[in-house]
């Protein structure tokens, strides 16, 4: 009787093992343990819904043959190393701002040409169905590092402490902007860029430091920003768009359908944030008339001149070799300002 008891005891483990362990480890496949890395912070939604959700899908589409590691605040490496240092093999995921890489790779700021694009979702056209995507991630990855997809977050917009109902009324003004075409940006506008990180932005405000900044638009509510600068200008300079890369050398050494599960999970994730992004602005205009901001249009004629100095001032500095050039003219046809 113990023998049969002891039998039903070995059997009833088999049973619990292939049935609940998870088939990776049933099957003696591989496990990829990976480093992912956001250079924003934990509880900005840049991270958790523009990174940390992307991994909760790699790893339930690999049935967790790929696994992640989570890293916030450029604690592996800071914004403007990071690019670098996932390339050299630091770590395997990043997500991160194109800007902070123009000198790297310059092919890869396309996106932040102010008033180029006329909504997100040209965008995600122009990344999934022109050549323009290709083009973009044959850059980094002649560099060593594969873009996984396109981010998408969220309007960028310029807000002020005064209000500004014409663009001359820019002039002289302080503008807190990122650099690069976003400082173009603001002197074309007539103003002075400022050069500040995002925490400094509410006390330079606060202060008379400066008299307004560009900034994503979900910021204007998540940090209260609305408390001293209630008048943003409209229509919005473009849309914030972040990518997640990954090591080329970890992103070839995985079996090819892990290779697909990450850029198919890449676009379904991109598709996901170009809703979620288009219908979070929609609820921050809300939350932000009750603290009694307001969208401030320009005239149709400002609008027209602003678009023709910076068709003219800066978005030829994009043109930085014949990639860049082929790159831009199909953005200028696709979105019809031939």
């Amino acid at each position: 009787m113990q023998k049969k008891g002891h039998f039903w005891k070995v059997l009833s483990c088999i049973l619990i093992t292939v049935f609940f362990i998870p088939s990776a480890v049933v099957a003696g496949d591989k496990v990829y343990k990976m480093k992912a890395e956001s250079v924003y912070g934990p509880m900005s939604k840049t991270t958790t819904e523009g990174l940390f959700r992307f991994l909760d899908l790699v790893e339930e589409k690999s049935q967790g043959k790929i696994r992640f590691q989570r890293f916030s605040s450029g604690s592996l490496a800071k914004a403007k190393e990071a690019l670098d240092a996932l390339e050299v093999g630091m770590f395997d995921v990043l997500l991160s701002y194109p800007s902070y890489y123009a000198g790297h790779v310059p092919e890869g700021q396309i996106f932040l040409i102010p008033y180029l694009f006329k909504s997100m979702k040209a965008i995600y056209d122009l990344w999934y169905n022109t050549e323009v995507g290709t083009m973009v991630s044959e850059t980094f990855r002649e560099k060593g590092s594969v873009i996984l997809g396109p981010q998408f977050l969220a309007s960028n917009v310029v807000a002020t402490r005064k209000q500004i109902s014409t663009l001359d009324g820019f002039k002289g003004l302080k503008i807190r902007a990122p650099g690069g075409v976003g400082s173009k940006t603001v002197e074309t506008m007539g103003a002075v860029p400022v050069m500040l990180v995002g925490a400094e932005i509410y006390t330079a405000l606060q202060r008379g430091t400066i008299d307004g900044y560009v900034y994503p638009l979900y910021s204007t509510w998540d940090y209260k920003f609305y408390e001293q600068a209630k008048f943003i200008v409209q229509p919005s300079l473009g849309y914030i768009i972040t990518f997640i890369w990954m090591n080329k050398r970890t992103f070839d050494g995985l079996p090819s359908d892990l290779q697909k599960i990450l850029m198919d999970a890449g676009k379904e994730h991109a598709a996901y944030l170009l809703d979620w992004a288009q219908k979070s602005d929609e609820k921050i205009w809300g939350q932000l008339a009750t603290k009694g901001v307001k969208p401030v249009t320009l005239s149709e004629p400002d609008v027209n001149n602003l678009v023709e100095n910076l068709k003219a001032r800066v978005w030829p500095t994009y043109n930085q070799n014949a990639r860049c050039k082929k790159i831009l003219d199909i953005c200028i046809k696709h979105e019809g300002w031939e």
